[in-house]
């Protein structure tokens, strides 16, 4: 218990705001993606604030923080159609009990799929850390570990939302792939392809870094 305490007094210690901001963005920009919104092009771009956020925290307990809160913010808003659970009076259930049913089972959903995203955020983070010119590599890893965690929660009776929902109804021409190669194979396309673009901005900030650094030891 007392580690436990540690931990969370260190991850409120290292908390930056603008990375959790980043990772809330994300959250609301994927969220956006799915239906009845259906703004399925943000689903391309959703996911780089979250990478960006873990790519730049060496600390593995605050990138699960980040992952965490990515899920809260997701998942709490995909899915608060299960709050509508309510009213069960129709059953017999009060009406005090019948909210404290749909709101408990909201909760758990939520942060059965927020607990996993907070496993890949640390996970990435501790990759990143132990190989930092693998960058390539991190994207695939990361890449592979999301599609694993949603097939870890497709075999689970509380998994809704997965990635590959939010080209649905409207991106026909990836929905035919999922027909060949499942919707595994669109969660991982649109994992990478914003992996990519995550690590392609922090290079060209690092390269920006680097010539104003070398410009400064110049003069």
């Amino acid at each position: 218990m007392k580690a436990v305490t540690m931990g969370f007094r260190t991850v409120a210690r290292q908390w930056r705001w603008g990375q959790a901001g980043l990772a809330a963005l994300s959250g609301v920009l994927m969220a956006l993606a799915l239906p009845p919104w259906s703004l399925w092009p943000m689903a391309w771009v959703g996911l780089v604030p979250l990478w960006w956020a873990v790519l730049a925290t060496p600390q593995v307990g605050l990138a699960a923080a980040y992952g965490l809160l990515w899920g809260l913010v997701y998942y709490g808003i995909s899915l608060a159609w299960i709050t509508h659970l309510h009213p069960l009076m129709w059953m017999g259930v009060p009406w005090g009990s019948s909210v404290a049913i749909a709101l408990s089972a909201w909760i758990f959903i939520v942060l059965w799929g927020s607990v996993c995203i907070a496993a890949w955020g640390g996970i990435i983070a501790w990759s990143a850390r132990h190989w930092p010119g693998r960058r390539l590599w991190l994207v695939l890893a990361g890449t592979a570990l999301w599609c694993g965690l949603e097939a870890l929660r497709n075999h689970s009776p509380l998994d809704w939302s997965p990635l590959s929902l939010t080209q649905s109804p409207n991106n026909l021409w990836l929905l035919h792939l999922s027909r060949l190669s499942g919707p595994g194979a669109i969660t991982a396309i649109l994992v990478a392809t914003n992996g990519l673009l995550a690590l392609a901005l922090v290079e060209g900030r690092r390269q920006k870094a680097e010539g104003r650094r070398q410009k400064a030891e110049g003069r």
